[in-house]
C-alpha cells in the first residue's frame, strides 16, 4: 500500500523531529509495528457522540470500509456483506474481532443519522460499530489509509470506492474484498486464521 508507507514515513520523521530528547516512549507506542496503520491518528466519533481514536482497535483483527448514511445504493450493501461476513466467521467460531463502518461524511452524520442507518440496515442486533471521522481531514486520511478513495458531489453526496479491509490486531492489512456482494467465505477463513496464530502465540 504505497499511500501508507509514504504516511508511515512522514509520521516516522514528525516524531523524530519534535521528539524531546529525554522523552520515554509508552510500551503502546513502541510495540506497533512500522506498517500499522494505527501509526497514522484518526479521531472518530461514535453513536453516542463520543470523541475515539481508531487505534482503539489494537488487539484484535478489524475488518473496516467507508460509507455516509444518506447513500442509497453502495452503502447499504457495503452493510449487509458485513453482515454476511459476521454470520460466516460465527460459522468458523470465529467472533473475537471487530466490524467497523467510518462515515466520510463529517457535516451531517451525526449520533441521530447513524442510528437511523443501523435501524435502517438492520445492524442493531449486530456487532457492526457505526462511527464518523471527528473531522474532514480525518476522514481524508482513513480513505488513504486503507486506499478507498471519495468525492463530494455537486448534490453533497460522495461518490466512494467500496471494498472491506481485514487488518490483523496490530492494524497491519491482511487483505481487501473489493467487490460488492462477494461471497465472505475467503474473509472469513482469513479471520478464523489471525484469531488461531493469536491463541497459540
Amino acid at each position: 500500500m504505497r499511500i501508507l508507507l509514504l504516511l508511515l514515513c512522514i509520521v516516522s520523521f514528525n516524531a523524530e523531529e519534535t521528539k524531546p530528547c529525554c522523552s520515554v516512549e509508552s510500551e503502546e507506542e513502541s510495540v506497533l509495528p512500522s506498517s500499522s496503520l494505527y501509526q497514522v491518528p484518526v479521531g472518530i466519533k461514535d453513536v453516542d457522540g463520543k470523541k475515539l481514536d481508531l487505534e482503539q482497535f489494537y488487539g484484535r483483527p478489524v475488518v473496516i470500509s467507508m460509507f455516509f448514511t444518506s447513500c442509497i445504493s453502495i452503502c447499504p450493501q457495503i452493510a449487509k456483506d458485513m453482515l454476511r461476513l459476521e454470520a460466516e466467521a460465527k460459522k468458523l467460531g470465529a467472533v473475537d474481532f471487530d466490524l467497523v463502518l467510518v462515515s466520510m461524511d463529517v457535516k451531517n452524520d451525526n449520533p441521530k443519522a447513524l442510528k437511523a442507518f443501523a435501524k435502517r440496515n438492520q445492524l442493531e442486533n449486530s456487532r457492526i460499530q457505526l462511527f464518523t471521522a471527528q473531522t474532514s481531514a480525518d476522514a481524508q486520511s482513513l480513505s488513504q489509509l486503507l486506499e478507498l478513495p471519495y468525492r463530494l458531489q455537486k448534490d453533497g453526496s460522495y461518490g466512494h470506492a467500496s471494498g472491506l479491509i481485514l487488518m490483523d490486531s496490530e492494524g497491519q492489512f491482511v487483505m481487501k474484498e473489493p467487490k460488492l456482494g462477494a461471497d465472505p467465505k475467503e474473509m472469513a477463513e482469513a479471520i478464523a486464521r489471525l484469531l488461531r496464530s493469536k491463541s497459540d502465540s
